[in-house]
């Protein structure tokens, strides 16, 4: 449960007595370790607002994206795509996750053969020009930025390198099928291929059969499977790590194009409804005055 406890003073406004009622409060909640989230102070109407959340509720509902490192894309023969048809087609795959409902929409610069993307801030400029909704933005960890609706003239998207602070954010490789046998059929070959040929420059071991089952499943890091298991994934994740925000890094060298948009369908067609219907279902406020 999250439980608002909203406390008032009619002559005086102690903040310290009202943050030890608040604790009270928290300690009566049922056990599964409670903890103090936030405390807001509204001094001039005396009162105070504590939010008090259980790990493993859900809390607000998370923004919901897809992220891309302009991964090479093959035709239906295995024979890979040029570079330049590859980011075409990264511009098509932004253009139909703005339609389909997708909040975000992240490229991350790379320099290689199997990642083919060496200016993502060209290749987004491509996407603002042909997107309305959805923000856009880079997808590297240690340098995001959210391309946002500006009032300019030509009615784009202009950089802020501001981003929300204090909030948990998942990201995770996945592919969506209608199924979870033909997701993970599409996805196992270039997931094998791309790994082994990364590691061998990195230095760590290519996954096997054994290791990939472990990790489409429950408890490991690949977010594949039909919408249902996808998105059931996705939340279990959001509430253990009361993170406030998913990213799905779709695509692997290898991977059609067909393929891959039908991931970003099926991403926002059905297993965002499926996440934020559970979210809703999960996160209903508890109101308690005195």
């Amino acid at each position: 449960m999250t439980g608002r406890l909203l406390l008032t003073s009619e002559d005086s406004f102690d903040q310290g007595a009202h943050l030890e009622l608040a604790r009270d409060f928290e300690r009566s909640l049922p056990q599964g370790g409670c903890s103090l989230a936030v405390a807001v102070t509204i001094a001039e109407e005396k009162r105070l607002c504590v939010v008090v959340r259980r790990p493993g509720v859900l809390g607000a509902m998370p923004v919901l994206g897809v992220d891309t490192f302009g991964d090479l894309i093959h035709d239906e023969r295995g024979k890979p795509l040029s570079h330049a048809d590859t980011i075409r087609s990264v511009v098509e795959q932004g253009v139909l996750a703005d339609e389909v409902g997708v909040d975000f929409f992240g490229i991350g610069e790379h320099h290689t053969n199997d990642f083919p993307m060496p200016a993502a801030d060209i290749a987004l400029a491509a996407i603002a020009a042909r997107t309305a909704r959805i923000h856009l933005g880079s997808a590297v960890a240690d340098h995001r930025r959210d391309l946002r609706p500006s009032p300019s003239s030509s009615g784009g998207r202009s950089p802020s390198s501001e981003s929300p602070r204090g909030r948990v954010g998942v990201h995770g490789p996945g592919h969506v099928a209608a199924a979870d046998e033909q997701a993970r059929e599409e996805f196992w070959p270039q997931w094998l291929a791309t790994i082994a040929r990364v590691g061998k420059e990195r230095g760590f071991r290519p996954p096997t059969e054994e290791s990939f089952a472990y990790d489409v499943g429950p408890e490991g890091a690949l977010y594949v499977g039909s919408p249902e298991t996808v998105a059931e994934k996705i939340v279990a994740n959001l509430r253990a790590l009361d993170a406030s925000r998913f990213d799905l890094k779709f695509g692997m060298p290898g991977l059609t194009h067909e393929q891959v948009m039908t991931t970003i369908e099926l991403f926002g067609t059905e297993v965002i409804p499926r996440v934020r219907q559970r979210v809703e279902a999960q996160s209903v406020p508890t109101t308690v005055e005195s």
